[in-house]
């Protein structure tokens, strides 16, 4: 009989991760594969045809309490479960896991993004108590992070990143799309426009397990010199194109957070490029170059090959040492990206790139096959998962990778 892998998604970036790897499940039909999440996972689930039951279907409030995440298992009856590594506020994937142990059922996560490690372990957690059996991994960075954290090497696989892969793959057709001119047309941009994409993400005031309060705060609304970041792009981007005498525009991606909670107004300028307009792919595709620190859609534009600009200014480095994260990720490579240190060093990098004097280098072999066969490395990794007992799952002689290196 056919194992049952139960797939929990939670929020929108785990879900990314996991859906390649679920679509290669189902179409190759080894394991019984039984779909649950959150409202916004359905979504994207049902999105490529993959059944999704949400949570609320099983009438039990979200976040799941310890009993109803252990009834929830009960009732789907899994041989293995597969999750996304979920950060802020919701603790029903933790809580899964959990339940998991109690039923002697072995874990598989995959690992989404390479900032915010501390979820995992270090002073303000609890350890390692709510980390699957086994982690699936980017790279070998993340690798030696996490062991620092103290998190055991053989509970950690490397694997790389199923989504980004599949980014990686399309990027051809991502780039050329019409829908890419399409999406400028509607925007109202002038043919020949020099389109600055900001990315935002929310800087957190708290650890892991704690919601936001009113002390967290978009990456754009942070006030350097007395002026919001978003205002300050602007003025340099406006001088720019005084000069340049070519249309520049900036537009904002507000991260997925901040899409659900009102937002100061910005100048009329502004573009508004949210979830109601375009994708965040659609949204850099267009861009002509992409401005933000660690967000998803800045890695999206790396390995499409777009000119990014990592905004490492003092005001925002001093609130990410709040909490344990990443400036960026494990690429950094100034061949591939440039940081600037204040917002009027853009002005620097427009330039260049409107004269064609900076344009980002191809992906380093290195990348490439991170990217390559991820979908296809998880895969194996929950074959092998499902054929052990937790026990077995957790025996650094048994997981070792040597299928993946670089």
């Amino acid at each position: 009989m056919q194992p049952v892998v139960v797939v929990y998604g939670q929020d929108l970036g785990g879900v990314r991760v996991l859906l390649p790897v679920v679509q290669r499940l189902v179409r190759d039909g080894g394991f019984r594969v039984r779909v649950v999440g959150t409202d916004q996972a359905a979504e994207v689930f049902r999105s490529a045809g993959i059944r999704c039951q949400t949570l609320r279907s099983y009438d039990h409030p979200l976040p799941l309490s310890d009993a109803a995440a252990l009834r929830v298992l009960k009732s789907l009856a899994p041989n293995l479960f597969l999750g996304g590594a979920s950060y802020y506020g919701d603790p029903t994937n933790a809580r899964l896991l959990t339940a998991c142990r109690k039923l002697s059922v072995p874990t598989v996560a995959l690992l989404d993004h390479w900032k915010n490690l501390d979820r995992f372990g270090g002073p303000k957690t609890q350890g390692f108590a709510f980390a699957p059996d086994v982690l699936g991994v980017p790279d070998d960075v993340i690798k030696s992070e996490l062991q620092e954290l103290g998190l055991s090497g053989s509970r950690i696989a490397l694997v790389g990143h199923p989504y980004l892969q599949e980014i990686h793959a399309a990027r051809r057709r991502i780039l050329s799309s019409a829908g890419n001119r399409a999406l400028r047309r509607r925007a109202g941009l002038a043919d020949g426009a020099f389109l600055v994409l900001c990315c935002s993400e929310m800087l957190h005031a708290h650890g892991p397990s704690s919601s936001c309060t009113p002390r967290c705060r978009a990456l754009f609304e942070v006030q350097d010199h007395g002026m919001s970041l978003l205002d300050q792009v602007c003025e340099v981007v406006s001088d720019v194109e005084t000069r340049a005498q070519r249309p520049c525009v900036v537009a904002l991606r507000p991260h997925p957070f901040e899409m659900s909670r009102p937002s100061r107004s910005f100048a009329s300028s502004v573009l508004r490029m949210d979830h109601r307009v375009c994708s965040d792919v659609e949204a850099v595709a267009a861009a002509d170059m992409v401005l933000g620190i660690s967000s998803m859609p800045l890695i999206q534009a790396y390995v499409l090959g777009k000119p990014v600009v990592s905004l490492q200014v003092p005001s925002v480095v001093r609130r990410r040492q709040a909490y344990s994260s990443r400036a960026a990720w494990a690429w950094d490579s100034e061949q591939t990206f440039t940081s600037v240190h204040c917002v009027a060093d853009l002005k620097r990098v427009v330039e260049n790139l409107l004269h064609g004097r900076w344009r980002p280098h191809d992906l380093t072999v290195r990348v490439k096959s991170t990217l390559k066969d991820s979908t296809g490395r998880a895969v194996r990794l929950l074959a092998r998962a499902a054929r052990q007992d937790r026990a077995s799952v957790q025996s650094e002689s048994r997981w070792k990778n040597p299928e993946y290196s670089l």
